[in-house]
């Protein structure tokens, strides 16, 4: 996966904790709700998307520039 999704997708992450966090603390139930909302679909994202484009294999935190599976190149 390329550098600029692996950070859109750690912002997002960061976001919905910060906002679960806050909406929890806080008691406010609507910014709890969109927190765990974005957290939810931001880990569905990286499911769907972080595959090797060839096999087809979850790529996991591999950072590599070849896929740990089929050892072609990302």
């Amino acid at each position: 996966m390329k550098l600029l999704m692996r950070i859109v997708f750690i912002a997002l992450a960061i976001l919905g904790v910060v906002l679960l966090a806050i909406g929890k603390s806080r008691d406010i139930d609507v910014m709890f709700w969109i927190g765990l909302v974005i957290v939810i679909a931001d880990c569905i994202v990286i499911l769907i998307f972080n595959r090797c484009p060839h096999c087809k294999k979850y790529l996991g935190k591999s950072y590599g520039g070849y896929c740990p599976h089929c050892g072609k190149k990302l």
